[in-house]
């Protein structure tokens, strides 16, 4: 991985284009949230996931208000201390942003260009 790489993903963790992302459960399904409070998801419900705050877990990310694309290099990879989700500027799992890849490489060449 290199440092433009690196650069441009701590970039988006920190300024990301969406707020959040909305999904619709496909079943319900029960939620415990870490003061033991349970919540039932009916199937059909829309649950909406704040890209900012999980990119900002301070038990995922070490400083996360300040820029450091050293997070992500190799020996570090904060982005995967929790798992798959731990980062999720372009979403994460099966829906996934599909163009996650062709715009990582479109910055790296308008870098390269410029």
């Amino acid at each position: 991985m290199d440092i433009l790489y690196r650069c441009i993903k701590e970039a988006l963790r920190l300024h990301l284009p969406l707020i959040m992302l909305l999904r619709s459960s496909h079943s319900e399904f029960s939620m415990t949230t870490r003061d033991g409070k349970e919540y039932d998801i009916p199937k059909g419900h829309i649950v909406p996931t704040s890209q900012v705050f999980i990119n900002r877990l301070p038990h995922i990310f070490k400083n996360t208000d300040s820029y450091d694309p050293d997070r992500f290099s190799i020996g570090r990879e904060e982005d995967k201390a929790a798992g798959a989700f731990s980062y999720i500027s372009f979403g994460g799992g099966r829906y996934g942003c599909l163009g996650e890849p062709f715009a990582y490489m479109q910055k790296r060449l308008y870098g390269a260009i410029y």
